[in-house]
């Protein structure tokens, strides 16, 4: 038996690593976007008491709601299908994304990053469970493993293999132990 991927295989694993990526970029603009963007809706300058506020408020209000939405997102693709959640998914962070950049006041640059934030939550639920759906029960996690290991290095540099916890060490994590049967030694 042979472990080789098929082309379709292939090609699904590109678009979802391409797919990963753009959220990877679209959930790090904020952080370059958020001083000029709260400058010219709020009037406030960067170290200030209001701009921390709206700083936090910009970065926790998405968060929630991608959070929310990301679970919904998964009751949604089981019941529609992952390839129309994955499309309206990838269509609504594009829109919103683009929106967002139009925006006149912050009540609507919040809204639009919210909706990015849900549209990016929910693409990375349709699009993981949809390699998942693809492949067989190890290649599944093999692809979904491989993809995220191939993200940009300095996107998560704790996602390197040899590194343990949130910031890269000279220690070696601990092998996993993942598909065990409990007590039994990895």
């Amino acid at each position: 038996m042979t472990n080789r991927l098929t082309s379709v295989q292939w090609l699904i694993c590109v678009i979802a690593a391409i797919g990963f990526a753009f959220d990877i970029y679209e959930l790090l603009m904020l952080p370059l976007i958020i001083a000029p963007a709260l400058r010219e809706l709020v009037n406030v300058a960067p170290g200030t008491p209001a701009y921390n506020d709206w700083v936090g408020v910009m970065l926790w209000v998405p968060a929630i709601a991608g959070g929310i939405f990301g679970l919904l997102g998964g009751y949604l693709t089981d019941r529609l299908g992952r390839r129309r959640v994955l499309t309206w998914s990838i269509l609504l962070y594009a829109f919103s994304a683009f929106a967002a950049g139009f925006s006149t006041t912050i009540w609507q640059f919040l809204f639009f990053r919210s909706l990015t934030f849900i549209g990016v939550c929910v693409e990375f639920v349709a699009a993981v469970s949809w390699l998942a759906e693809l492949f067989p029960a190890r290649s599944s996690a093999n692809a979904c493993s491989a993809i995220r290991r191939r993200s940009p290095r300095w996107v998560a540099p704790w996602s390197r293999p040899p590194a343990c916890g949130f910031w890269p060490t000279r220690h070696r994590c601990p092998r996993s132990t993942a598909g065990t049967k409990p007590g039994a030694t990895p």
